[in-house]
Order: C-alpha cells, then structure tokens, then sequence
C-alpha cells in the first residue's frame, strides 16, 4: 500500500504553491527545533506517555530502526529522519535523497501492526494553516 498516495497526500502535496508543504517551522529560526518541539507537545496532548522530548525522539528513533529493516541505506535513512550527516565528508556531497533511495523508501511495506485509518480523510490544508490553541488558550 502506498499510504500517502490513498490517503490523498500526494495529489494535495503537488497541486501545492510555495517552497515548503509545511511552512510553519520554517518561520522560525531553528526550524527542524521548532518542529519537533511542537510535535512533541502535540503527541503528549494526544496522550503519549514518557518525557516531552523523548516521544519525537523515540518515534524518530524507531522509524530509523524500520528503515534499516528494509535496508535503506544509511545515508538515506538519516536524511529522511531528518538527522544531520555522520560525517563531514557526507555534509558536502548531496543533500538530498537520490532517486533510487526516494523509490526505496517510497515503495517499502508499512508495519502491519499500526492502524494507518487515522489519516484517513485529513484535510491537508486546514493542518497547514491550522494553529491549535492549548488548554491554556495559548497557542501551540
């Protein structure tokens, strides 16, 4: 199943204008901190359980691991987890994942044991423009 392509994403993600799908983390000065801490804070309103920044981190940790599983390459795989490179050798080169490591990732068989239905009927542009507010009416 290619999951972001049935739920819609795909087609959204193209028809789209502007350099980013999400611009919002890039509004601030440390985009990727920006979003990570947002996500965080989201993730523990939905109830996950552990230390705020050890859920983004845990999840990103576990995606590494499923990649590796599949046998994505290293290199690809820090990319799409949004790690920095491992070695300086590797800041200078490419940035940007090659063709056959963007099929790879693309085309690999999602876990089984999650149910995917949650994204579902997602309405992609009310999640760009959406700015939630907290319990405290501040907003997040």
């Amino acid at each position: 199943m290619n999951l972001l392509d049935a739920i819609g994403f795909i087609d959204w993600a193209m028809a789209r204008e502007g350099d980013w799908i999400f611009p919002e983390p890039h509004r601030h000065s440390d985009p990727s901190k920006h979003a990570s801490q947002l996500l965080n804070r989201r993730m523990v309103a939905a109830g996950a359980k552990g230390a705020s920044i050890e859920t983004v981190h845990s999840l990103r940790g576990d995606g590494i691991d499923e990649l590796r599983e599949a046998d994505i390459q290293p290199r690809a795989a820090r990319l799409q987890s949004g790690h920095a490179m491992g070695s300086l050798h590797d800041a200078y080169v490419r940035r940007s994942l090659s063709r056959k490591d963007a099929i790879a990732i693309a085309t690999r068989s999602f876990p089984k044991e999650i149910d995917w239905s949650v994204f579902e009927n997602l309405d992609f542009d009310a999640l760009v423009r959406g700015r939630r507010s907290g319990k405290s009416g501040k907003e997040s």
